[in-house]
């Protein structure tokens, strides 16, 4: 009897610890001040005075951005805009390794000066008019330097969240890594979606109620976008774990770039930012081309608000679902949605149906808090350490690349269309309606029907073309989000799953299994 006891004791021991360690603490623990540690109160804090800093910054720039079509000539704004969205793909094949050698915080401070100085590029443009030539050295080069801010941007979000939340996961035991990380991403875009709605409710009090016009709004925000700046000053970048070397060269960091590339998880798991980069595209090309012209310019405001509240409800929503069911149902919703999306624009006339347009801002909005939140934590999971801030840097990349083979695709397609900004309202209108006239005709009276069905008044079917080639792109990229999400968590290695505390506890185990043998051992 007395062998028994003792040869079973070390190990019944170990197995009752490492039960106790299993006890997983909800993450709503960092919810409230009272359950907090004070080092988890500094830390949240810090991340979440970053992630202000980052939403005003970002969310004055797409504010300004959306306003850039009314103010610009539409091949200045084309051109310039995929002119943007090209530096941003090439610009974000660096900025993992430049975050990884400057440190997030750094990073961050520069990308956002990039930003500003896009503003007074942008500002400059809309102040001299549509017609000036000087229109485009000023936009293109605004474009440039934003699209370098926004590529590094992009890229601090992964160190970031990853150093804080091991910060948190580690001050509560039994705090998953996995959840920490997804509980402050969705946090993060809460506070995003909260500003950029708040952005957008001041521009439709703006142009709804004080009659401003579109060049003073830019103004303003310009001016909203460099106090961000100084946010970012009061943050502190948080430390970076011990087994990583917080100084590495520049030539390491672009080894860990070749890595990342070579691993066909980072491909497999580029779909869903692919496709959002699309749906963006496609909803600027295709709904909100239409809401201008059935419900107005001034209406674009309360369309971007419904898609930033519909993103924050879904965020919180997914968190929890994510959290019970895993991000994986959530990501099916992602990839359902653009299927259904697309396929109402394509096969009913819903969108050009008055306020029922938006509903497909909805939609749009609940998938952008898909990308925001399951997508950017699986990708965490994925990559870690060394490689987040190059892998967050690859998915912002590919969350601009389709908008910028369509924004090209659009500014070369679209023909002449921008004429009419620049020359009088009543000899322009003769000079187009004896152009439309004589070349035209054929064309306008086999369309005509079909574009009064559909909004009351005439569509130009270029734009229809494209905006149609543009949502099946969406859709058949949105079917394939899933298949290669699958395939991709099967190539995930072996234990990439764990948390820092599940290793410990795995090594504890593998120690008290190996005491336990050795005790048996010396009684046998």
């Amino acid at each position: 009897a007395m062998p028994q006891t003792t040869r079973s004791s070390p190990t019944h021991v170990a197995e009752a610890a490492r039960d106790v360690h299993r006890k997983k603490t909800d993450v709503s623990v960092l919810n409230s001040l009272g359950s907090m540690t004070d080092k988890q109160v500094a830390w949240s804090a810090n991340f979440y005075l970053f992630t202000l800093a980052h939403s005003i910054n970002i969310g004055t720039a797409t504010t300004a951005f959306d306003l850039a079509v009314f103010v610009l000539d539409e091949k200045v704004f084309s051109i310039g805009t995929g002119v943007l969205f090209l530096g941003i793909v090439v610009a974000s094949f660096a900025a993992g390794a430049t975050v990884n050698v400057l440190g997030p915080r750094e990073s961050a401070k520069y990308a956002m000066i990039a930003v500003v100085i896009f503003f007074i590029f942008l500002a400059s443009a809309a102040y001299i008019g549509v017609c000036n030539v000087l229109q485009w050295p000023l936009y293109l080069t605004g474009a440039v330097v934003c699209s370098v801010g926004v590529s590094h941007f992009g890229a601090c979000l992964g160190p970031w969240t990853e150093r804080t939340a091991t910060i948190l996961a580690k001050e509560t035991p039994g705090l998953s890594f996995s959840d920490v990380s997804a509980h402050i991403i969705t946090n993060y875009s809460v506070i995003a979606y909260a500003t950029q709605a708040a952005l957008m409710l001041m521009l439709s009090a703006m142009q709804l109620g004080f009659g401003w016009d579109e060049t003073s709004i830019i103004v303003l925000y310009s001016v909203l976008c460099m106090l961000s700046v100084f946010f970012i000053l009061a943050t502190r970048e948080p430390p970076a774990p011990a087994e990583e070397k917080i100084d590495p060269s520049f030539s390491e960091s672009i080894k860990n770039v070749a890595r990342f590339y070579t691993d066909p998880r980072a491909f497999l798991l580029s779909v869903l930012p692919l496709t959002m980069s699309c749906l963006s595209a496609w909803k600027t090309a295709a709904l909100s081309n239409l809401l201008q012209k059935t419900l107005g310019s001034k209406v674009i405001g309360i369309a971007m608000v419904v898609q930033t509240v519909t993103s924050i409800v879904c965020s919180k929503v997914f968190e929890r679902v994510s959290l019970r069911c895993g991000p994986t149902v959530v990501m099916a919703y992602g990839s359902l949605t653009c299927v259904v999306c697309t396929g109402l624009y394509l096969f009913t006339d819903l969108a050009f149906q008055g306020w029922w347009i938006l509903l497909f801002f909805a939609l749009v909005g609940s998938v952008w808090s898909v990308y925001d939140t399951a997508a950017r934590t699986i990708l965490l999971s994925h990559f870690r350490g060394k490689m987040s801030a190059v892998a967050f840097a690859s998915m912002n990349m590919q969350s601009f690349f389709g908008g910028m083979v369509f924004f090209f695709m659009d500014a070369f397609s679209s023909g002449d269309a921008s004429v009419d900004k620049c020359a009088g309202a009543g000899a322009n209108a003769t000079a187009l309606a004896g152009v439309l006239a004589t070349t035209l005709a054929p064309s306008i009276n086999a369309i005509a029907p079909v574009a009064v069905h559909h909004i009351g008044a005439h569509v130009p079917m270029n734009r229809d073309r494209m905006a149609s080639l543009e949502a099946w792109v969406v859709m058949v990229l949105g079917v394939l989000v899933l298949p290669c999400l699958f395939v991709a968590n099967r190539l995930k290695p072996a234990g990439a799953d764990d948390d820092d505390d599940d290793k410990e506890e795995k090594a504890e185990g593998s120690e008290s299994e190996q005491e336990s043998d050795q005790d048996s051992d010396e009684i046998d």
